[in-house]
């Protein structure tokens, strides 16, 4: 689940500097200051280098939004189609042309009636929803334009005029259906990606890898990326003017892979240094533990060496906690015999007892491997097998924490990482949808406030999500949805 903590009024200049700080301020308010490890965001500038400055928390680039810079540099290919599309889109906007374009649906015998979709270029996917639904529609829209042709009625007839003006080519429409095919992996990917009710990070990689081994080209032969903008995508690829070039797609499998070759360009270009962030979090969800999905065995040595770093560190600092007086450390208990201190007993006690309950829980096999390796968590945890593709990473170590005290704590660590920004983007517009014509003056800070209740609501019966400053205990809170918008708006 996610958490809204803080939103609140950001005036202008939006620069860096006032962004760290803003940032800097809630995370102060939350005493969470020591907790936050990376903060997923776009790829603005002023962003960028506002998390630039948070050291040592790493900043990860939002998934969704990289991803759809790949996919614009495939669509430039298509731009003049895509445009021209996005035209006829626009002509059934008005009411007029959706209650016609609805009867005809009813008379050619379209089970469910439905509107076409409009390209937003906020909204990822959208441009693909826009094409699947019209290339589902089609018949539809041709009939439509054949009857407003043939009418005698001359509003009727101009607008007949009009449609078969814009209406695109037999081929093209047979050329839209396979580009919609391409694209509806990459809209799945992006729905994965932008979940808040499960782990998204760690399958952040292996979907990225499917999707570029589904494209690349069987010789090896590709073009060169060009270098542009990176921050921002225009959905309005093509200006007006260039709607009247005539572009010619008759050759749809040579456009097809001209398509496929650029967008498996981006990819390679957005992803060609994997995030440490996101391959150890591929590592620690016993889905992906094998690391299928990367070639370079260098890389995978790195993040098994940075992943016994971290355990070592986390046990020994766990290990001074816990012991009085203190425990000997790691290397000592590994190369003393068990008929040594009691403490060194005790431990070599405990670790068979883990052994024990490994054997049990997971029936695993007897083998060659030594006691002491197996009694070792990342050692025990790599000889498990791999997990089903449905398995919630979360659930899977929630359950299996006390045989792995110390690396569960480190896997909670990465799988909680968003892998996109989208939870912020829904929270704006979630605050879109508060400030109405009744509420155009709402004090910034009440408007917080109002969010921060609704967007909670359902977390306050798990967790306590009030500020530490605030003297408010889990119950306290009004159950009632619609009880709550009527004390807001008193």
């Amino acid at each position: 689940m996610d958490v809204l903590l803080e939103i609140s009024y950001f005036p202008t200049p939006h620069t860096a500097k006032a962004i760290t700080e803003g940032i800097k301020n809630a995370m102060q308010k939350w005493e969470i200051e020591n907790l936050v490890v990376s903060i997923t965001t776009d790829n603005g500038a002023n962003v960028v280098a506002a998390i630039r400055d948070l050291i040592p928390i790493k900043r990860l680039s939002c998934a969704a939004h990289t991803l759809q810079l790949a996919i614009s540099k495939g669509l430039k290919v298509v731009e003049n189609l895509v445009s021209r599309t996005k035209q006829l889109i626009n002509f059934f906007s008005t009411q007029k042309q959706i209650e016609r374009l609805i009867k005809v649906q009813k008379e050619i015998g379209y089970e469910e009636p439905l509107h076409l979709i409009q390209d937003i270029s906020t909204r990822w996917n959208s441009l693909y929803l826009a094409l699947d639904r019209l290339i589902f529609l089609q018949y539809a829209v041709l009939q439509l334009s054949v009857n407003l042709s043939c009418s005698l009625i001359s509003e009727e007839k101009t607008d007949g005029i009009r449609l078969k003006k814009i209406m695109i080519k037999d081929n093209e429409w047979e050329l839209l259906d396979e580009l919609c095919n391409i694209l509806a992996p990459f809209e799945k990917a992006t729905r994965d990606f932008s979940g808040n009710t499960y782990v998204t990070l760690s399958q952040m990689f292996p979907i990225i890898t499917d999707l570029t081994n589904s494209l690349k080209p069987p010789d090896n032969s590709y073009e060169v990326l060009e270098d542009s903008d990176d921050n921002t995508i225009n959905s309005d690829i093509v200006e007006e003017e260039s709607l009247q070039i005539e572009v010619d797609y008759s050759n749809i499998s040579e456009v097809l892979k001209n398509v496929k070759n650029k967008i498996y360009l981006g990819l390679k270009h957005y992803w060609a240094m994997p995030d440490e962030f996101g391959i150890m979090a591929a590592l620690l969800d016993s889905r992906y533990k094998d690391l299928n999905f990367i070639t370079d065995e260098e890389t995978k040595v790195k993040i098994h060496s940075s992943l016994q770093i971290q355990y070592d560190q986390l046990k020994r600092e766990m290990q001074q906690q816990t012991s009085t007086p203190p425990s000997p450390t790691i290397s000592t208990i590994s190369t003393t015999s068990t008929s040594s201190t009691p403490s060194m007993r005790s431990l070599h006690e405990h670790q068979e007892k883990r052994q024990q309950k490994v054997k049990k829980v997971f029936q695993t096999k007897e083998s060659s491997t030594s006691s002491s390796a197996i009694a070792d968590e990342i050692t025990t945890y790599f000889l498990l097998p791999v997990a089903r593709e449905n398995k919630n990473p979360l659930d899977w170590w929630k359950s299996k924490q006390e045989i792995f005290p110390v690396l569960s704590i480190i896997a909670r660590k990465y799988l909680g990482i968003p892998a996109t920004s989208v939870a912020s983007e829904r929270l704006f517009s979630d605050a879109e949808n508060h400030i109405t014509a009744k509420r155009s003056l709402l004090d910034p800070a009440l408007l917080g406030k109002m969010v921060f209740l609704k967007r909670n609501m359902k977390t306050m019966d798990h967790i306590n999500i009030f500020p530490p400053d605030l003297d408010v205990k889990n119950n306290d809170y009004v159950e009632d949805e619609h009880e709550l918008e009527e004390l807001l708006d008193e």
